[in-house]
């Protein structure tokens, strides 16, 4: 496999053009190794790109041993379309899943931060068909509280003169609000791929209980583990972060039913494990954990929370 990066682009289900940037692994792992032939599909967050300094950082620091495919999803860097705030981002996930496979690898983990989390626990759910899904500061769902960073995200988000200034001063081409979907909390009851759920003690846009509540959801395998100091997604990306993602990395695809049960030390905290749900009924009449997920279920889910302000604070309904 070739050790120089490369660019191309591929199409989505919607043919959205998706720009890719492949980083191949410098130093093959052996062929024992839990990581031999696997891919990480890096997503990024909310106005960011795989061209962002701290997500190409990570990029290189797990291609070490790690072939890594940087996505930008639509509306962010050279991609094509809009940004839906994770509405159908997981299409744009799928995309470098598919490539990644059609490139050689025969393992593929995804890993997102942020708007990146919620693409990939959605693309998890609604898609499959990877080894693994990591979410790293993800919302549980869309009723946060109203703190500085969530106002302004909104205003870039939902409001005409906030979605032009995106487009002009941050090179993000954001949608107009109308996309209903499933939060996380919802679509990881259907997650079946081992999943690692990481959040940050001081998150500015959402705290550990949002991380709780989609790890409650999740049938498993499955690990929360919520970092002292660590802020929000790319905040936290270091090559001290990037080594420990890797060991959890080969552990979760060496045996995932044993790697969801145990802690790491180092400041690693797991505050839950598999075993945690078995106390969480789940509503009557709901759909089995660990099935695929309808796609219309997703798109169109009964009671569906949207980043959609209430209609007294929309100005261009």
């Amino acid at each position: 496999m070739p050790r120089s990066a490369e660019e191309t682009w591929q199409r989505a289900e919607d043919g959205t053009a998706v720009h890719l940037l492949h980083l191949p692994p410098l130093e093959g792992p052996g062929a024992d190794d839990p990581l031999s032939d696997t891919a990480v599909v890096l997503v990024h967050g909310f106005l960011g790109s795989g061209q962002k300094p701290k997500i190409r950082a990570l990029g290189q620091w797990l291609s070490s041993r790690l072939g890594v495919v940087l996505p930008d999803l639509r509306g962010h860097g050279a991609s094509g379309g809009e940004s839906t705030g994770g509405a159908l981002e997981h299409m744009d996930v799928a995309a470098a899943v598919h490539w990644a496979r059609g490139r050689g690898y025969e393992k593929v983990v995804t890993v997102g931060g942020s708007m990146g989390a919620v693409a990939v626990i959605r693309h998890a759910a609604i898609v499959g068909g990877v080894e693994g899904c990591v979410a790293i500061s993800a919302p549980a769902a869309w009723d946060l509280d109203p703190t500085l960073p969530i106002r302004i995200m909104r205003f870039l988000s939902l409001r005409a003169p906030g979605r032009l200034l995106a487009r002009k001063f941050l090179g993000t081409r954001i949608a107009r609000p109308g996309h209903s979907f499933t939060p996380p909390e919802e679509a990881a009851r259907y997650v079946r791929a081992p999943l690692l759920i990481i959040h940050g003690t001081d998150d500015r846009f959402f705290g550990p209980d949002q991380a709780e509540r989609v790890f409650a959801r999740a049938p498993g395998p499955k690990k929360l583990v919520v970092l002292d100091g660590f802020g929000h997604a790319e905040d936290g990306y270091t090559p001290a972060f990037a080594r420990r993602l890797e060991k959890e990395i080969r552990s979760m695809l060496a045996d995932p039913e044993g790697w969801s049960a145990r802690a790491r030390p180092g400041g690693w905290s797991v505050l839950a494990d598999a075993k945690r749900s078995s106390v969480l009924a789940e509503p009557e009449g709901s759909a089995s954990p660990g099935k695929s997920i309808p796609r219309e279920t997703v798109m169109a889910a009964s009671d569906p929370r949207t980043w959609a302000p209430q209609p007294t604070l929309r100005e261009d309904a």
